[in-house]
């Protein structure tokens, strides 16, 4: 009981480490069709009950949030005329991908068992016609309300969601397949299977339209598109959890701020200049094109235009084993070159220049970056593998 106590919180601590804090989401109720898959109990049935209690919410990007909730779930099964009804306090830990308006949700669920009763019945059902058969009905009677305090479960579901006068309200049906036994008898196998039906009503106005969760959306996914480069990883994480206009508007805002060169002058020259260069990249590469020249839109937006660029044929450097292309595109500066010159095959080509060098490794018209001679910049490690070779 202690150890899963401990992890939970320990879970918890993590994911509030990890993820925004947790904000309650709404109440839930709910109805519970239970059963206790038990295969030496020849005799037993399904039951019903009930589901109570809150969700919150841990948004950590567009399509994902964690779903933790605190529950109050009835499980049992009838035993011939007898019933038994166990009591469970439900954590789940759910993952929610969010596709609106269905949304599809999966994770753990630790149940801590709180109360058990039952309602005992001597007689026999007609079914126990023999010794054997009786025997076993009167030893699993006497043992069923024998019960592990805690319990652990795998949860499945798909929910609707929509808005009622501006309150989000969520329909969920979901499926909960037990892990562990229940039964301290180990020799009576019982886990428990319910499938819930569950209404959720939110505990705050936050109607947005169709048509606005789609400017959020698009709005978001183009200024990651054009500014990620120059953002840190826990920049990246707040934009990513914003849902309106105008967080999102406030954030830019304050990104540029920051990045604010000569704050004491009007004008925004280092977004002045980034603006500039991206008019270079939408000049040189279309929306079809930017995924396969990312690496060369970073290098302009990172550095700015290169002063020359060359076609470089490599079948001479003793690289084109690994490569199914027939040149490389090299960048060149007219500026020192870094202190990335760890000796390699690029080494010779227009030295003490700074330069970046790319090409289509695979052939399917992908570049990456193979070389560059400024610090911080990720070099293949092939090319230090082939060494002086190449150009003999």
């Amino acid at each position: 009981m202690k150890k899963i106590v401990v992890f939970i919180l320990l879970m918890f601590l993590t994911c509030n480490h990890l993820f925004s804090k947790p904000e309650l989401n709404g109440f839930k109720l709910g109805y519970n069709y239970n059963q206790i898959k038990a295969p030496n109990m020849p005799f037993h049935d399904s039951n019903h009950g009930f589901i109570l209690g809150m969700s919150f919410i841990m948004p950590f990007h567009s399509r994902f949030d964690l779903q933790p909730e605190v529950l109050f779930a009835q499980k049992g099964f009838s035993f011939h005329k007898s019933k038994i009804v166990i009591e469970y306090l439900e954590l789940p830990v759910l993952l929610k991908y969010k596709t609106r308006p269905f949304n599809i949700l999966a994770g753990p669920v630790f149940d801590l068992r709180t109360h058990t009763s039952s309602m005992k019945s001597s007689e026999l059902p007609m079914e126990c016609n023999t010794l054997e058969l009786r025997s076993d009905y009167y030893n699993t009677l006497e043992s069923i309300t024998d019960y592990n305090n805690k319990n652990i479960c795998l949860a499945a579901g798909i929910e609707f969601s929509g808005f009622i006068n501006s309150r989000k309200f969520n329909i969920e049906i979901r499926y909960n397949k037990g892990l562990t036994n229940i039964a301290k008898n180990k020799n009576i196998k019982q886990f428990t299977n319910s499938v819930s039906f569950i209404f959720q009503m939110g505990v705050k106005a936050e109607y947005k339209p169709d048509a606005e969760i789609d400017r959020v959306d698009i709005l978001k996914q183009s200024l990651l598109k054009r500014t990620r480069f120059i953002m840190t990883s826990k920049q990246v994480r707040q934009l990513k959890k914003l849902n309106t206009i105008s967080g999102i508007n406030s954030f830019i805002d304050k990104f540029w701020q920051e990045k604010d060169t000569s704050p004491d002058t009007p004008a925004n020259e280092f977004k002045k200049e980034y603006f500039s260069r991206m008019q270079i990249v939408d000049s040189l590469f279309n929306e079809n094109k930017w995924d396969n020249n990312k690496e060369k839109i970073r290098v302009l937006l990172l550095y700015g235009a290169p002063d020359e660029i060359y076609r470089y044929p490599i079948a001479e450097m003793g690289i084109n084993d690994w490569m199914k292309t027939k040149s490389l595109d090299i960048w060149l500066y007219y500026k020192a070159s870094g202190n990335n010159i760890v000796p390699n095959i690029f080494t010779h080509l227009y030295p003490n220049q700074m330069k970046f060098i790319f090409a289509d490794i695979t052939g399917l018209g992908t570049y990456s970056l193979l070389f560059s001679t400024e610090e911080g910049e990720a070099v293949d490690p092939r090319l230090y593998q082939i060494g002086d070779q190449g150009r003999q």
